[in-house]
């Protein structure tokens, strides 16, 4: 068969997403934790969101333990960076769907003099309640 043969297909030419770039692999191992998570909590359980330092927070829980040496997530016996890159993806679409469960901490770096930073933390959201005060500096403020 040659390429005259072969039917036209255009779509690589006005930029589509390749999705045939992502490896396989990796995929159906965070499949495998959306099937375990779907067994405890219900199919579309994670879809009704979290605050995203709950899913932070899990991500880091998991590269940590897998920095550490242990591969396998001992509740599930899953990959830890199939769980880590899940909760990764609940956040991305979180922050597409869901930007009103945003509790993270809010700073803007500031340039003091030539090459030193200081941090300044912007009020928080209103899902933060509780310990360091709105708009306060943890660093600084009791």
């Amino acid at each position: 068969m040659t390429q005259d043969d072969r039917a036209d297909k255009f779509d690589i030419a006005d930029e589509r997403v390749r999705v045939d770039l992502l490896p396989s692999h990796p995929l159906v191992e965070i499949a495998k934790v959306l099937t375990h998570g779907a067994g405890k909590y219900g199919a579309d359980n994670w879809r009704r969101g979290l605050e995203w330092r709950r899913y932070y927070g899990a991500v880091m829980r998991h590269m940590l333990a897998w920095e550490g040496g242990e591969d396998l997530d001992p509740d599930s016996g899953l990959s830890h960076l199939a769980c880590a890159g899940c909760n990764v993806l609940f956040l991305i679409e979180m922050a597409r769907t869901r930007p009103d469960l945003d509790d993270r901490f809010k700073y803007k770096a500031e340039l003091i003099g030539d090459s030193d930073v200081k941090v300044r933390y912007l009020p928080r959201s209103p899902l933060q309640t509780g310990g360091i005060a709105h708009g306060a500096d943890p660093d600084t403020d009791s």
